[in-house]
């Protein structure tokens, strides 16, 4: 069958989307009840809606600007889905933000990650205790040195079985 392709209005949407093209056996027919006289009519209407849009921002927890805010533009009757942009050092409130065309903007905030730092004498006593690290920030590590009968405190290691320190307290 031949298709004839709807055409395209900026700033509106098809409100069928099933409506992209018509056939010949989708339209509806009239012809009229003479045997002789075969001229009719077939019809079809295609209806539009206006898009509308939705925003889309992200914003790091004391409101500055994460990343370039997303602004969704489609027909009202379908639905978006969004995945959060990933930002190193960075956990989102949502990992993705979903909702119809034309509903009320969002906002995905970013919190930085912390990092519990905990130390272990390695069967030794008088470990410090844990400490928590910012993702952006440095930390210092305590200067508290664990004691073993028998060894020399060297530093602190991310293995305990790592045979040379990597920090030093």
């Amino acid at each position: 069958q031949t298709k004839h392709y709807s055409p395209s209005v900026s700033g509106y949407s098809l409100k069928n989307s099933g409506d992209s093209y018509v056939t010949y056996s989708m339209m509806s027919k009239s012809f009229p009840a003479s045997h002789y006289v075969r001229n009719g009519s077939a019809t079809y209407t295609v209806y539009y809606v206006k898009n509308q849009s939705t925003t889309i921002y992200y914003k790091y927890s004391n409101g500055n600007t994460a990343a370039t805010s997303k602004t969704m533009t489609g027909n009202p009757n379908n639905t978006f889905s969004v995945t959060s942009p990933t930002i190193t050092g960075y956990t989102p409130s949502k990992t993705s933000v979903s909702g119809k065309y034309g509903s009320a903007s969002q906002t995905v905030y970013y919190y930085e990650k912390t990092y519990t730092v905990s130390f272990n004498a390695n069967g030794g006593s008088g470990a410090p205790s844990s400490q928590t690290k910012s993702h952006t920030k440095t930390l210092t590590l305590s200067s508290t040195k664990p004691t073993r009968t028998g060894y020399d405190f060297k530093g602190w290691s991310t293995s305990s079985s790592a045979t040379s320190a990597s920090y030093s307290a």
